[in-house]
């Protein structure tokens, strides 16, 4: 089973709970809105989110709030852009269940 965070804005607490989601299932996250703040570099979430991303979980940034925010070139290593379309894909997929933190 899958379990896909959706973070709409910056939640601390809600990186600290990937490692016990981490143990039992396959974890991915989605950033959007303010939330695309906690994917650039140099920033206090970056070593976190650079630890969990060396643990296979997968970041997926709402290309268009990056954009917005001026982050395009300022972006952790390992982070995926996504669109609407695929972001939609991301949240109706069947093997998984979307929290929303």
């Amino acid at each position: 089973m899958k379990r896909l965070l959706a973070l709409n804005r910056c939640e601390p607490e809600a990186l600290e709970q990937v490692d016990d989601l981490n143990e039992n299932c396959e974890v991915e996250i989605v950033l959007m809105q303010d939330a695309v703040y906690m994917a650039q570099k140099t920033n206090e979430f970056e070593d976190e989110i650079n630890r969990h991303v060396m643990e296979g979980v997968q970041f997926y940034l709402l290309s268009i709030d990056v954009e917005r925010r001026g982050l395009d070139d300022r972006l952790i290593p390992g982070v995926k852009l996504v669109d609407y379309d695929e972001l939609v894909d991301l949240l109706f997929r069947e093997d998984q269940t979307v929290l929303n933190v």
